[in-house]
């Protein structure tokens, strides 16, 4: 049983890494793309409690890293969801009880 779901979290992340590459390196969006995000770090959030943590920090870390790389500077949005990201995985891996 859990074998599908550490799949289905690296399979979700690299999806939004991917995402993230696309749409916000290569075209330019950095809004809106990123609520994609919300859904491996709430599954991995709620499959390995605060360990999924680490969900929400990769894909923070890389989205301030690419907003860096595309705008020469980390605005405060960009600070800010990734904020919400690591927020969302503590509550959510600590309500879940593991």
């Amino acid at each position: 049983m859990q074998d599908y779901r550490l799949v289905v979290v690296i399979g979700l992340t690299a999806a939004a890494l991917l995402l993230e590459i696309i749409v916000h390196w290569h075209l330019g969006i950095a809004e809106v793309y990123s609520h994609f995000f919300y859904i491996p770090i709430v599954l991995a959030a709620v499959w390995y409690g605060t360990r999924g943590v680490s969900v929400a920090i990769l894909l923070g870390t890389v989205l301030l890293l690419v907003t860096y790389l595309t705008g020469g500077e980390i605005d405060n949005d960009a600070i800010l969801r990734v904020l919400m990201l690591i927020s969302v995985a503590l509550v959510i891996g600590t309500v879940s009880g593991y």
